[in-house]
């Protein structure tokens, strides 16, 4: 599902913010939101397993602070409409 929405739109967020800047935020949203809580929960450890939580969390609200900033920048980046 969030590839969808990422393709929906990945032309205004280029518009919006430029390439390295969207691949940095993308790094910055995938690595520490999915992958660092993958390896955490490989372990049973309940420090681990709330270490993976606060990253999933860091993740998502990268990705939302994003979404939430989108409509903001596009209307300083075409002032016409």
């Amino acid at each position: 599902m969030p590839s969808i929405l990422l393709a929906n739109i990945r032309r205004s967020l280029v518009r919006a913010r430029g390439r390295g800047t969207l691949a940095t935020t993308g790094t910055l949203a995938v690595v520490p939101g999915i992958l660092v809580p993958l390896w955490l929960l490989g372990s049973e450890d309940p420090v681990r397993v709330g270490a993976a939580l606060v990253c999933i969390l860091a993740g998502a609200t990268v990705v939302r602070f994003e979404m939430v900033r989108l409509p903001h920048l596009l209307g300083h980046a075409s002032p016409g409409g």
